[in-house]
């Protein structure tokens, strides 16, 4: 009889003086944005999203819409902490996005939220045939600037694009990625080659090559 005395107090007393540790669920907005290189907003984005179990992908898609001005998904995840101590546990959870749009490439990756903590995602999307934008001057060997050179490029199908450089000594060409043959010229200049130039897709669509011009020697 004393025992089971002795442990009713113990019981009242703890329950008393001793908050009752439970579990609250919290349920944060994970947000995912579509854009290309140049940080423009891509509309109508395809995302289909498909969370990762082990070795294993648990499919199940979601038609974006367009919820704000620049937010074309909202992947909603739950957690829970304890009221007492308000101790989150933070079990994250990966997912697969598999984005596409119309005259983009398809971006596949994985992405880690955690279950009680907000995390925004920004997905970059490459366009399809995308040119790249190759700059730059060309001087003489005393640094002034090249007026009116001639700037060509020349791929390996043997197709040929044909510049001018500006009153700056500036030229602008807009070529497809890929490997050419760059050649630049004026007269009373060496004809200036580069044999294998390599354009490639640059973080914002942009590559700079500046050139020096060699004066001719004297004709024999």
């Amino acid at each position: 009889m004393f025992i089971k005395f002795s442990s009713l107090v113990v019981f009242l007393v703890f329950g008393l003086f001793c908050p009752v540790v439970g579990q609250v669920d919290c349920v944060v907005e994970n947000k995912v944005f579509v854009r290309d290189y140049d940080g423009n907003i891509i509309k109508n984005a395809n995302v289909e999203i498909c969370e990762i179990q082990g070795n294993f992908r648990k499919v199940f898609a979601f038609k974006p819409q367009k919820i704000e001005d620049n937010v074309h998904l909202i992947i909603s995840t739950m957690g829970r902490f304890h009221t007492a101590s308000d101790q989150m546990f933070y079990v994250a959870k990966r997912y697969w996005l598999k984005v596409s749009a119309s005259d983009f490439k398809v971006s596949e990756q994985s992405v880690q939220f955690d279950r009680c903590l907000a995390k925004e995602i920004v997905v970059r999307l490459e366009r399809e045939n995308q040119k790249i934008k190759l700059t730059g001057i060309v001087y003489d060997i005393n640094g002034s600037v090249v007026v009116r050179a001639t700037v060509t490029a020349i791929s390996l199908n043997k197709e040929q694009l044909q510049g001018f450089t500006n009153d700056e000594g500036k030229y602008v060409m807009k070529l497809l990625p890929g490997t050419y043959r760059l050649e630049f010229w004026q007269g009373g200049f060496e004809r200036t080659v580069l044999r294998r130039y390599l354009v490639v897709n640059s973080t914002f669509g942009n590559m700079s090559q500046d050139i020096v011009l060699t004066s001719a020697g004297p004709q024999q």
